[in-house]
């Protein structure tokens, strides 16, 4: 996707159909590791294990974009819906 495209940044919501907005969820710069997965609530421990590589990898890494997610953003729902 292209930052410039606005038709790339079109979708739709697969939860109410409305339309979205498609992006990525980008992780911390100088991190060389996709952004990492822990299941559950938010918490220090999970915040811990998935910050120490224990978490599932999520999304891509790219040399000058940093760990990124691609997933697609509803206002309307308050939802980011995020590929794997």
């Amino acid at each position: 996707m292209t930052a410039d495209s606005a038709s790339d940044a079109r979708a739709a919501c697969p939860i109410c159909g409305k339309e979205a907005e498609a992006g990525c969820l980008y992780g911390r710069d100088g991190s060389w590791a996709s952004l990492q997965w822990y299941a559950g609530p938010p918490s220090f421990v999970g915040n811990l294990v998935a910050g120490l590589r224990g978490g599932e990898p999520v999304g891509e890494y790219a040399v000058f974009k940093g760990p990124y997610a691609r997933g697609i953003r509803c206002s309307r729902c308050a939802r980011i819906i995020l590929e794997c």
